[in-house]
C-alpha cells in the first residue's frame, strides 16, 4: 500500500497492490472511508473525490514485456560474449605468421 500527497494539490492518492484487482479496490476504498470517518471528528474534513475500481489489467508485473526484454538482452549478451571469445581465440592483433 502507498499513500502520497499529489504535488501542488490537497489530494491524497492511495495505491494498493495485490494479486486480486477486486481486493485492491476494496482495500483502497476502505482506507479512504476510514480516513474520512476519522476526519469528521477533527477540524479538517476529508472528502472522497473518486472511488477505486478494479483495473482492467494488472499494473505489474508485465510478464510478456519482461520475457521479451530478457530474450533481447540475452541474445545481445550472448552475441557479444561469442564475439569476444572468437577474438580471444584468434588474437586481437590480427597478424598471422608467414609460413615458408
Amino acid at each position: 500500500m502507498q499513500a502520497r500527497r499529489l504535488p501542488g494539490t490537497d489530494l491524497i492518492e492511495i495505491r494498493v497492490y495485490s494479486r486480486s484487482p477486486a481486493e485492491c479496490a476494496q482495500l483502497a476504498n476502505e482506507i479512504a472511508e476510514a480516513s474520512a470517518r476519522q476526519a469528521r471528528h477533527g477540524s479538517v474534513p476529508i472528502r472522497i473525490v473518486e472511488q477505486a475500481v478494479p483495473p482492467l489489467r494488472p499494473a505489474r508485473p508485465n510478464k510478456p514485456l519482461n520475457l521479451a526484454l530478457g530474450a533481447v538482452v540475452g541474445i545481445f549478451l550472448g552475441t557479444m560474449a561469442g564475439g569476444v571469445g572468437a577474438k580471444l581465440a584468434v588474437g586481437f592483433g590480427g597478424q598471422r605468421s608467414a609460413s615458408a
